[in-house]
């Protein structure tokens, strides 16, 4: 692919590298795979024994990817930034790290394209880099140059931009030690493919910051929820202390309700630090943890109650979780408390059910009903009282049925509802 053999014209073999790089562009898996499989392409287009890409890290331009190159060599020529006696970056009158040797002219853009060795794009390119450095100056090649490619023995070189708009993203590099690698024509064709390269390089950096920024707010976001899971714990380890102090049963037992209240909002966020997806929660795996905490505090004295759990795959916003949880706790709590008094055995059926946007909860038991003329709507009773109003804040609504047991049912949006306005 080197030479134009066989009658094929380079405008050939050009489109083929175009086509070529745009399917390693379009095929590689994030940055790293991308630039090994152009620099391992271009080492056999360009004919050269010697390749590496440089990118932007902090003030400097190390080697991202290379081959062909001994490690001194890398060693020596990977930092480009110079730096004062304390270490810190050396800048130029624009604020920028200076950047020394022919790398560093290509990369910030010091070339003067009337010079043959520059290109009007700003690369740099020689078939003799014995005879450049003996007929140049300093002030010609725009730096002090290092000259270690010439020390390696590497005759033939070329350093390319690439580019994102104005942002100069790094550089590529061919060495060759044999002369006479290049020609103007195949630095034209170099440089295009360098432009495709860029392309494809600038969206998977892009691709890739963005999924490092997102990886950064889901840890946040779950410190946030671990940090507030363990603040509404110390507030329920308070009640607890406070409610052992209180004389009055009574009075005790509100402390204890209060104190299930704040487990059943910390529940949700225990549920989303030990999720992948912030957003939304299982409601499936949320209420068996609820279930099984609220049952162990109420656990039905001198009897058994069976407890039959039915929720499909549902997911709820977060906004919607801690209501639907607390709306959950009150009406299990009730029927514990009130449905199966004198009774052995009882059976307690909770059921979830997504209808589109909107989702039923259903809390039924087989006890001994509600009281005749008794108005769940109408009662001073503080926990029908917090289901009403979380329902309304819900886009939604709590029924209740009486008959054979006790049958509650809340149709509410898996969204959050007007949660802001409560």
């Amino acid at each position: 692919m080197e030479r134009t053999t066989g009658g094929r014209r380079d405008a050939d073999l050009e489109q083929e590298a175009v086509i070529e790089l745009l399917r390693i562009a379009n095929e590689s898996r994030g940055v790293v795979d991308l630039i090994r499989s152009a620099t391992s392409f271009l080492v056999v287009f360009s004919g050269c024994e010697s390749a590496g890409v440089r990118l932007g890290k902090g003030d400097d331009y190390p080697y991202f990817e290379s081959r062909g190159f001994g490690r001194e060599f890398l060693e020596a020529e990977n930092r480009l930034c110079e730096r004062d006696e304390t270490g810190k970056p050396v800048l130029d009158e624009a604020g920028s790290a200076v950047l020394s040797c022919m790398c560093g002219n290509v990369i910030r853009g010091r070339f003067d394209p009337s010079l043959p060795f520059f290109t009007k794009s700003g690369s740099f390119w020689s078939n003799c880099t014995t005879e450049l450095l003996a007929s140049t100056s300093d002030a010609e090649r725009q730096a002090r140059t290092r000259n270690r490619c010439n020390g390696e023995g590497y005759e033939s070189v070329a350093l390319i931009p690439l580019r994102s708009g104005s942002k100069c993203l790094g550089l590529l590099q061919l060495n060759s030690r044999s002369k006479n690698r290049f020609s103007l024509e195949r630095i034209a064709v170099l440089e295009k493919l360098a432009n495709h390269l860029s392309l494809g390089l600038a969206k998977a950096l892009a691709e890739e910051s963005i999924a490092a920024a997102l990886r950064e707010k889901e840890t946040l976001l779950k410190e946030i929820h671990h940090r507030v899971k363990n603040n509404l714990m110390v507030v329920s380890s308070l009640l607890n202390l406070q409610g052992s102090r209180i004389p009055d049963a009574a009075v005790r037992t509100i402390f204890e309700e209060s104190q299930q209240r704040i487990r059943s909002m910390a529940l949700v966020h225990e549920k989303l630090c030990g999720t992948r997806d912030l957003s939304r929660i299982d409601l499936a795996d949320y209420v068996r943890s609820l279930l099984d905490a609220v049952i162990a505090i109420m656990r039905h004295p001198g009897g058994e109650i069976a407890v039959r759990i039915d929720i499909g795959d549902v997911m709820l916003d977060v906004d919607a979780a801690v209501p639907c949880g607390l709306i959950l706790n009150e009406l299990v709590t009730n029927a514990l408390k009130y449905a199966f008094k004198g009774r052995e055995r009882g059976e307690l059926a909770i059921s979830v059910t997504a209808e589109g946007e909107r989702c039923i909860l259903s809390v039924k038991d087989d006890g001994v009903g509600l009281p005749e003329g008794f108005d769940p709507h109408r009662t001073n009773t503080l926990g029908l009282k917090i289901v009403d109003m979380l329902a309304s804040q819900l886009d939604g609504e709590a029924t209740f049925r009486s008959g054979d047991g006790t049958e509650a049912v809340v149709t509410f949006t898996r969204h959050g509802g007007n949660l802001g306005d409560g």
